[in-house]
């Protein structure tokens, strides 16, 4: 065969392949995401591994492995700091009658209400904020804030006198407050960005636990620090030195080595389509209520304890008891609740339960409060026990499901507007206290209780710390927790993160949610309706018709350059 045959040999197969890569159809999206751990060119696997200072691409368990201690390290830092700000809001609740004589009028009740009334307008300026500063930058605004706010709170008792000494400490109280929407939903967006999937759940139950802890240390030290009004002054520098350790070590771990955030496998949703994409989600909205106002339930608890128990004669030690025994039972709860949950994935059973337990524990509790006898507060504990135990584990389960079931939006917005519906709900379970109260009167059976109610023989009394009947505010609120624990029989969750997660580990590939945008998107919705057979199917074809673009492209290139323009000039004469 003479070279010119050769040369139009050479074109005729080239232009063969052209055309058949030209009636291929093109790949779309799903395609190339299925397709894309599929070794088309057989080659061999690089033994090299991505970077820690880069985000691109999907890990690896090296990569995790390799981060471990940075990953725990942030949490950990976190939770003291978060256990700092939660102390010192809970602090002062035990205490409440010194805390009222020392600086007049009802300022334990204010202390606590600060924290709600400013964490819910500036929760969504603190949504948005964290996710443009990342949890970084959350921690060093809430770090800065709580030490601030703990500075001023004990210069209150050393510069002012009267009534200004409780305007400044409720300052002081406003601004630590302001760090709580920038703690409110880190547990969650820490173990999402930073946690591989089997760890997810237990680090957002070791995140929230700081909350409980925190309650319970105050608890404990408030009680055994301050036995008169002065005391007070000792209680703020105990406090100060907490936040000064926790406000230390979270700048720590912000300013340290950047830790690589977990790969984006979720659309980018923006702040407000995020809002909008939580409240048309069902299982969301009815997790926004229940479970927002089971925190509710409980920060209201925490502050009116004292307040409940001392009509009948129980003082400050088994108001603390009661609290101690309460976060105890749920921090083991809520550990042992987390690790079956990371394994088994039963968000809706064990929201349904663990939500029940706790309205039937809670209701029993606070109509027990009104009774006397050694039997009854040997009940009280017995339901402060299974009430923690109960309540506490809910929250960080009914956080990760929320997060199930609005993927892919941002995990500190879905986290973030329960959390403050939770303080919303706090300040109206404490107004109903207040206000559907009655003072116990003189001709009363219980005037003994006065003496547990106020301060101590030799200080003078406060109408404040008068003993109160709750009858009435126990009615409401007992009907409106029985709502709550109703609506999460209606819960049908789709798990929508777990089947993104899913189709892609079949695939050999760990993925997880975080904010890298350069990383393949997946449409949840289509995804959830892709079977295993169809999704081999559709890998397969895809794999097949890569295949086929790169074995043209690859020969189009070893041959074209032999067909230059002369060449082509004269094979085509003799088609003429």
């Amino acid at each position: 065969m003479s070279s010119e045959q050769h040369e139009m040999a050479d074109f005729r197969r080239v232009g063969s392949l052209e055309q058949e890569v030209h009636e291929t159809p093109p790949l779309n999206d799903a395609m190339l995401n299925s397709a894309r751990d599929i070794d088309v060119l057989d080659r061999p696997p690089t033994p090299q591994r991505t970077p820690r200072s880069s985000n691109a691409g999907i890990k690896s368990n090296y990569d995790y492995d390799d981060q471990k201690w940075d990953r725990w390290f942030v949490l950990i830092m976190f939770a003291i700091l978060n256990f700092s700000n939660i102390a010192s809001w809970i602090a002062y609740a035990s205490v409440g009658n010194y805390v009222n004589a020392y600086y007049r009028g009802n300022t334990s009740t204010w202390l606590s209400a600060v924290y709600m009334l400013i964490s819910i307008p500036i929760g969504f300026w603190g949504m948005w904020l964290g996710g443009i500063a990342g949890v970084r930058g959350s921690l060093l605004i809430a770090a800065f804030a709580n030490v601030l706010g703990a500075l001023i709170r004990t210069s209150s008792g050393w510069f002012f006198n009267g009534n200004d000494r409780g305007s400044f400490v409720l300052i002081g109280q406003g601004f630590a407050a302001v760090s709580y929407p920038f703690l409110m939903y880190l547990p969650s967006t820490i173990s999402n960005t930073y946690f591989p999937r089997d760890q997810r759940t237990i680090a957002t139950t070791i995140g929230f636990l700081s909350n409980p802890l925190g309650i319970l240390m105050a608890n404990l030290i408030s009680p055994l620090i301050v036995q008169s009004s002065q005391d007070v002054v000792m209680l703020n520098l105990v406090l100060l030195g907490i936040c000064v350790i926790g406000s230390g070590g979270a700048t720590f771990a912000a300013a340290a080595k950047k830790l690589t955030a977990n790969d984006h496998m979720g659309s980018k949703v923006t702040y407000h389509e995020s809002i909008k994409a939580c409240f048309k989600n069902p299982t969301y909205v009815i997790l926004f209520f229940s479970l927002g106002g089971g925190i509710g339930m409980f920060n209201s608890l925490y502050a009116k304890m004292f307040d409940m128990l001392c009509p009948v004669g129980r003082g400050n030690l088994m108001a603390g008891l009661c609290v101690v025994v309460m976060i105890t039972s749920g921090v083991i709860g809520s550990v042992a609740v987390g690790f079956v949950i990371d394994r088994k994935k039963c968000y809706r059973e064990a929201v349904m339960a663990l939500m029940c337990g706790a309205v039937i524990s809670g209701i029993a509790f606070i109509w027990l409060t009104n009774l006397e006898g050694k039997i009854v507060g040997f009940l009280l504990i017995v339901f402060a026990c299974t009430l923690g135990a109960c309540g506490l584990a809910a929250y960080p389960v009914g956080l990760e499901l929320a997060l199930e079931a609005t993927y892919p939006v941002a995990s500190e917005v879905a986290s973030g507007l329960i959390v403050i519906f939770g303080q919303l709900f706090g300040l109206f379970f404490i107004l109903i206290l207040q206000n559907f109260s009655k003072i116990i009167g003189e001709d009363d059976t219980h005037i003994s209780s006065i003496q547990v109610c106020g301060t101590s023989a030799t200080e003078p009394h406060s109408p404040t710390n008068s003993p109160k009947k709750y009858t009435v505010a126990f009615v409401i609120i007992s009907g409106i927790a029985m709502m709550f624990a109703t609506l999460t029989v209606f819960i049908q969750p789709e798990y929508k993160r777990s089947a993104v997660e899913g189709v892609y580990r079949k695939q050999g590939k760990q993925v997880h949610y975080g904010p890298d945008e350069s990383n393949p998107r997946v449409d949840v919705n289509s995804v959830q309706k892709i079977t295993p057979e169809a999704e081999e199917r559709q890998r397969i074809n895809a794999a097949a018709k890569i295949r086929q673009e790169l074995y043209a492209a690859k020969i189009r290139e070893e041959n074209v350059e032999c067909v230059t323009p002369k060449s082509h000039s004269e094979a085509s004469t003799p088609a003429n």
